[in-house]
């Protein structure tokens, strides 16, 4: 076979045309992480890695999972109706998967998940929060079949029948607990949610403050009606305790509560998810008007 030196020359041109292409793209695609913000502090900490959630911050609720090998991590958003999915698999450049869209006019900071399920809380957003008294919204629970990591199916709709529920907890199992808003009682209850048929909730019991209850009479000075304060025991048996303006006296007594061996407090104003401790590596993942990710030092 003859090559004339035109031909050969043009080919030369176009491998190293098409080298030099690829040669670009994967330098834009090395550059594509998110640069991490100035202004940031840790202790005993530092900033490795950060992603702006294609322009969503406000990350709240985070949980993260470990499927084929990637680490994903799922986040609730305080600013906009859905949940983001990232990519963590490698820290210094965490890769933004997807937004889920939620409902509008609906807070959706709240999800917990366990294997294959997951359960995301919907509360009618506050006017103070954004929300607005005269479009509609959802409230209650989706219940998620999350065996696709990045492709999620919603298996069911539970509602309460008023504004939704703020705080959820599954371990895992058969009940899911949930403080929720349920017409006839002041504030919100605990709600015990059976999901051993995700397609088909239904629920399974309730708990109440004496006094939250229409009709009751209180045992203490002020009935809880707004807020939430959830404690987790170590047994895994999540109790309820709610109200914002707490008395001085109930104050007292969460705070006896928080000193307890057998309770651990949530921590309110912090998100945070930390990859298992047999996985061998030391990452925690943390959002806070913004949304970072750390490696302790």
């Amino acid at each position: 076979m003859k090559l004339s030196v035109r031909g050969s020359i043009h080919r030369l041109v176009l491998g190293i045309s098409a080298a030099v292409s690829i040669g670009v793209l994967f330098t834009q695609l090395a550059a594509h992480a998110d640069p991490i913000p100035k202004g940031w502090q840790a202790s005993n900490m530092k900033a490795i890695g950060y992603s702006g959630l294609d322009g969503r911050g406000g990350a709240f609720k985070m949980a993260i999972r470990q499927v084929a090998g990637r680490w994903y991590l799922y986040m609730g958003h305080e600013w906009h109706r859905g949940w983001s999915i990232l990519d963590v698999t490698n820290p210094t450049n965490p890769k933004y998967v997807k937004f889920v869209e939620g409902p509008d006019n609906t807070n959706t900071i709240q999800m917990e998940f366990h294997d294959n399920i997951m359960v995301t809380a919907l509360q009618r957003k506050q006017p103070n929060w954004g929300g607005d008294p005269n479009r509609p919204n959802e409230e209650g629970a989706f219940i998620w079949d999350i065996s696709d990591p990045v492709n999620w199916k919603q298996l069911s709709h539970w509602k309460t029948g008023s504004t939704g529920v703020h705080r959820i907890g599954y371990p895992g199992g058969k009940y899911v607990n949930l403080t929720a808003a349920i017409p006839g009682y002041l504030g919100r209850i605990l709600v015990f949610l059976d999901i051993s048929d995700p397609k088909n909730p239904k629920e399974a019991g309730r708990w109440w403050m004496p006094g939250q209850k229409e009709g009751e009479q209180p045992t203490e000075r002020h009935v809880p009606r707004a807020g939430d304060y959830q404690r987790r025991r170590q047994d895994r048996v999540h109790g309820v305790r709610s109200g914002s303006g707490h008395s001085r006296h109930q104050r007292h007594l969460q705070a006896q509560a928080d000193r307890s061996a057998h309770y651990q407090p949530t921590v309110r104003w912090y998100s945070g998810a930390r990859r298992p401790a047999d996985s061998g590596e030391k990452y925690a993942l943390c959002a806070w008007r913004g949304d970072r990710r750390w490696r302790h030092a």
